[in-house]
Order: structure tokens, then C-alpha cells, then sequence
């Protein structure tokens, strides 16, 4: 019998001792720490106005980046019209670690979008720990989806800003637990 689990580790491994267990995009790597657009950087802003799997990729790549148009690039994705594009934005938003992205969270987060978009933008606000995002979320405990109470509710405790102790207060009434439909049931 051909053991075809330690064969795929072994390949697995290989190509990972390739590429130095380094990020796929390794020319991107050599541009992360510049303050102005490196080529790499031009590479991944040109695909900005791309494709699908052009924009999703650089607005993944992008968060690795601290040159300052990276932001503004970021915040105009936050616009665009696939919603996994604008999570990958979301999500390099919250590992640029950066302050000034806050009002635009906080416009999307009050404006009609698909779970998966508020609840990545809550994150990142609860990453970001900026009390301006106080309102807004004491706002979304009220909301009709449980995942989003609870990750307005987590994201309040990560910003600890006391003016939300109220508010924080009268939800701790709320029984309900998020669920996922990518639970398993398991029967013993």
C-alpha cells in the first residue's frame, strides 16, 4: 500500500524549503518596509483596477506595505463591488495598524453589507482599539445577527472605553451564542 499522506508531507515539504518558507509573492517581500512605491509595489497598485483575481490579490498584498498611498488605496477598495475583495481590504487595513483608516471602518460598518464584510471590519476595529468606534458599535449590539452582537460586544471589551460600560451592561442579557453553518454535528 502506497503511503500517500507522507509522500504528500514530503513534497509539501520540499517546496516550502524552495521558497524558504517566505510568502509566494517573494518579490513583493523585498518592498515591505519602504516609504515610497517600490516596483513591486507599482506591480501590485496596477492590479488595483484588474480583474477579480487581480483586485483580490492586491488588496491581500497590500497590507504588507507601509508606503503611505497604500491607505487611501486600501479605503477606496472598501468600495468595491466583490465582497471578498473588500474583506481581503478589511483584513490589510487591520495589519497596517493604522489609525486614520478608522472613520472609513466606521462609515462602511453603519452602511447595509454582507455579514462576513461588518464582521471584518468589526475585527479590525477591535484591532485597532480607537474609542471613536465606541458609538457605532454600542449601535451594532442591537443588531438582528448574533455574530454580529457578539463581535460588537468583544470589540468593546478590546477597546475598553468605559463611557460603553452601560450599554455593555444591558447586553450581557443576551442568551444567544453565535453558530456558524460550518458546524458539525457530532453524534457519539
Amino acid at each position: 500500500m502506497i503511503d500517500w499522506p507522507r509522500r504528500l508531507l514530503t513534497w509539501a515539504q520540499g517546496k516550502l524549503r524552495g521558497n524558504e518558507g517566505e510568502h509566494i509573492h517573494l518579490s513583493l517581500q523585498r518592498g515591505l518596509n519602504n516609504n515610497r512605491p517600490s516596483a513591486p509595489l507599482a506591480t501590485v497598485l496596477k492590479g488595483v483596477n484588474g480583474n477579480i483575481e487581480q483586485r483580490l490579490n492586491a488588496a491581500y498584498d497590500l497590507g504588507y506595505f507601509s508606503a503611505q498611498e497604500v491607505l487611501a488605496v486600501l479605503l477606496q477598495l472598501l468600495n468595491d463591488p466583490d465582497e471578498y475583495v473588500r474583506v481581503y481590504a478589511i483584513q490589510s487595513l487591520a495589519r497596517l495598524n493604522d489609525p486614520a483608516a478608522v472613520p472609513d471602518l466606521l462609515h462602511h460598518a453603519t452602511k447595509v453589507q454582507p455579514g462576513l464584510v461588518l464582521t471584518n471590519i468589526i475585527r479590525t476595529l477591535a484591532d485597532l482599539r480607537d474609542q471613536r468606534a465606541t458609538p457605532v458599535l454600542c449601535e451594532l449590539l442591537s443588531s438582528s445577527e448574533t455574530i454580529v452582537r457578539y463581535d460588537a460586544a468583544f470589540a468593546l471589551g478590546e477597546i475598553q472605553d468605559p463611557s460603553a460600560l452601560a450599554v455593555l451592561e444591558r447586553w450581557t442579557g443576551d442568551a444567544s451564542m453565535p453558530s456558524s453553518g460550518d458546524d458539525v454535528e457530532t453524534t457519539g
